[in-house]
């Protein structure tokens, strides 16, 4: 039978019919320059992948290891974090990161691997380390910027935020007293004022030295503020700038 060649033949006239794709660039000599030639149909190069945080990696081998009772590895893992001598806030947000993936809680749990002996010294350094690393988070004026704008995010943010905002202590009243001041932030006056009178005590001694402000828009914030504190130390010190805002009298200095 014939039909194969005429297949053969019937192939062959559709593969001439079909026009080439050029190739000629794919073995193009390099310019002068010496810059390779490039190819604009090619794909982009792939990008490379970022390198590993070594701190979270360090901290997740110490959890992962001390959970799953691998204590001579959590150790090693554990030293090796310390060896490096990290930032300490750094290596808090490390294992805060870790603590967070598992929903531990990050101090309770490193105090319970306290009491288990293999771990004792290589956890106590590092609580040493994180509790330094705290220190200097809650002193750190943009993080306590950040938990102030958080007071105003919803009632779960705000209780969480607060409780930062209690460890940073006195170092938060000064940034919450401005934003108050800070009539381009009204969405947050209400959760900031109202997150001042929960810390009570903690800001009264830098509450009552906004009362030697001259503007008027500061005083009576500040001494209804004070007010909803309800401690009576700061009692004298309002009633001083009631009564030398009263028509008639001069100012007291």
């Amino acid at each position: 039978m014939r039909l194969p060649r005429v297949l053969s033949a019937v192939a062959l006239a559709a593969a001439m019919a079909t026009p080439l794709i050029p190739t000629s660039h794919l073995y193009a000599q390099a310019p002068a320059g010496g810059a390779a030639p490039t190819n604009p149909d090619a794909p982009p190069p792939l990008q490379a992948a970022a390198a590993p945080n070594p701190l979270a990696a360090g901290a997740e081998d110490y959890w992962h290891f001390a959970k799953t009772a691998k204590y001579d590895l959590a150790v090693q893992a554990g030293q090796k974090l310390l060896d490096a001598n990290p930032n300490p806030q750094e290596l808090l947000a490390a294992f805060q990161g870790v603590a967070s993936e598992r929903r531990d809680d990050l101090f309770e749990t490193l105090f319970k691997w306290l009491n288990v002996d293999p771990m004792k010294d290589v956890t106590q350094k590092l609580l040493q380390k994180l509790k330094e690393g705290q220190t200097g988070m809650v002193t750190d004026p943009k993080w306590i910027t950040d938990q102030v704008q958080r007071l105003a995010v919803n009632e779960r943010s705000f209780e969480m935020a607060l409780v930062n905002l209690r460890n940073a202590g006195e170092f938060a009243a000064p940034i919450m007293v401005d934003t108050l001041r800070d009539q381009g932030k009204r969405n947050l006056h209400g959760a900031t004022r109202r997150a001042l009178v929960r810390l009570g005590r903690q800001v009264l001694n830098p509450l009552v030295a906004t009362l030697e402000s001259k503007d008027q828009g500061t005083l009576v914030t500040m001494i209804g503020v004070l007010g909803d504190i309800g401690y009576p130390d700061a009692a004298p010190y309002t009633a001083r700038i009631e009564e030398s805002t009263k028509p008639g009298m001069e100012e007291v200095k």
